[in-house]
């Protein structure tokens, strides 16, 4: 089926859709489907007992993660601007992503992020107005409205917690899925040698879905790690074969973040059927949902008007300078950072 009767069917889908979403709640408006709520107590309960107790060491130490971060997504677009390989790749379920298992995923990392904002506020007294979900057309979300004259009150470390924490939250997320898939991967006794190619992450790399990869660059593949530790210590840029079992194809070595890669998500394989399907359906979504997760952490640090990159940036510049300085810095800065990612996502685009 060719691409644009899919999005018109998704479209069509989508919009008939409304009339139903909107009779239990749901309200349509530029587009997109939002419903939410004020009462927001749930949040207040998050932060007390044991769940408080293991979530207010991630909030304390989100302004941490959080510079990081902003120091990652910017070397990243710089990088990708200056070279054939691009820092920043869309999240669009049923264009780069798998239609509905990417929707799910990107539907909680968002959901994860905005509700890290809203713990890490509440810790800090500072009152939510709502929390509410949207649909825009195959993308899902959330938000959260924080009560703008206690956020404004509140001391610089909180409210560098408060926007950290989102991001922070995304890379605990990724940690947690990371761990997950390595306890998941090897308390299976049904390993095969081999990966299995889930599906690709960037442009034209020559590998597809099922494809099951048993050797790279000369070096036997038998599982997720082997392949991690060969393509490392390969050159950035450098065409290596790749040996699958439908035969050798030549793959070009990516770097992103200091890590090599050859542009794909895989799982290990499995010989045992009966376990297979179920085994590697899940690891697929946690893989993605991890790569999400950090994906878009680290995207909202970007220094720009108005990701939590760009409102750090600017509450941090009012503490040392003018606040209208701060002000004019920050949206320079945001355009400088614009033009990056527009050039990252042009690179992007053409292969």
């Amino acid at each position: 089926m060719k691409w644009y009767v899919i999005v018109c069917l998704v479209v069509a889908a989508y919009l008939a859709s409304v009339p139903l979403l909107k009779r239990i709640g749901f309200r349509f408006k530029y587009g997109i489907l939002y419903a939410y709520t004020r009462r927001t107590e749930f949040v207040d309960e998050l932060t007390r007992g044991w769940v408080g107790k293991l979530l207010k060491p991630v909030v304390k130490a989100s302004p941490v993660v959080a510079l990081a971060g902003i120091g990652l997504a910017a070397y990243s677009l710089i990088h990708g601007a200056t070279s054939n390989h691009p820092g920043a790749t869309p999240l669009l379920p049923g264009v780069t992503l798998p239609l509905i298992s990417g929707a799910i995923a990107v539907g909680l990392t968002v959901a994860v992020h905005e509700l890290g904002h809203a713990i890490a506020a509440r810790f800090h007294g500072i009152g939510v107005k709502r929390i509410g979900v949207f649909l825009a057309v195959v993308i899902p979300g959330a938000f959260v409205e924080p009560e703008e004259e206690s956020f404004n009150r509140a001391p610089l470390r909180a409210k560098l917690e408060v926007l950290s924490s989102g991001p922070a939250f995304n890379v605990v997320t990724a940690l947690l899925t990371a761990a997950l898939v390595d306890a998941i991967m090897f308390s299976q006794p049904y390993l095969s040698p081999g990966v299995v190619v889930i599906k690709p992450i960037i442009k034209g790399v020559p590998l597809h879905h099922g494809d099951i990869i048993t050797a790279v660059n000369g070096h036997p593949i038998r599982d997720i790690h082997d392949l991690k530790s060969t393509v490392n210590k390969l050159k950035p840029g450098s065409v290596v074969p790749v040996k699958t079992e439908r035969g050798t194809v030549w793959v070009r070595i990516h770097e992103r973040g200091g890590s090599k890669l050859i542009g794909i998500l895989v799982t290990n394989r499995y010989y045992n059927l009966s376990v297979t399907y179920v085994v590697q359906q899940v690891l697929s979504f946690l893989q993605l949902l991890g790569v999400i997760s950090l994906g878009i952490g680290i995207a909202n640090l970007l220094p720009i008007i108005p990701l939590d990159g760009g409102r750090i940036l600017k509450e941090m510049l009012e503490r040392v300078i003018e606040p209208r300085i701060a002000k004019n810095v920050t949206h320079a800065v945001s355009i400088v950072f614009i033009v990056l990612l527009i050039s990252n996502l042009g690179v992007w685009a053409h292969g």
